[in-house]
């Protein structure tokens, strides 16, 4: 089982092509990501509106959607993208409801 974890190595981008005053944060959960799984709780997510604009391709092992006024790129490897990220503390509490949404779509590969 996966444990949760607030303890991310984030990287800071600047500036995001979005937004000049915003940062790219980009990090990595640790663990592989199954693409069917987290493409089913990311449409679940679309239909109760929690995130918007969203792009899952199981075959290309990446999804793309809009989350807290931010733009998440989810990566098979586990890798994350944030764009408009104010900074390192706000790119953490993204990744955190990132990863509560999206925890049962984890297997237990780890990449350390």
């Amino acid at each position: 089982m996966y444990t949760e974890s607030s303890d991310y190595n984030i990287t800071l981008f600047q500036p995001c092509v979005d937004d000049p005053n915003k940062y790219i944060a980009q990090s990595r959960f640790g663990r592989t990501i199954s693409m069917n799984v987290l493409c089913r709780i990311l449409q679940n997510n679309l239909r109760f509106g929690l995130i918007v604009q969203l792009s899952c391709s199981e075959k290309l092992g990446v999804a793309r959607f809009d989350f807290m006024d931010k733009t998440i790129i989810l990566y098979k490897s586990g890798k994350i993208d944030i764009r408009k990220s104010s900074g390192e503390e706000d790119a953490r509490n993204t990744m955190e409801h990132v990863e509560t949404m999206v925890v049962d779509s984890f297997s237990d590969i780890s990449f350390d």
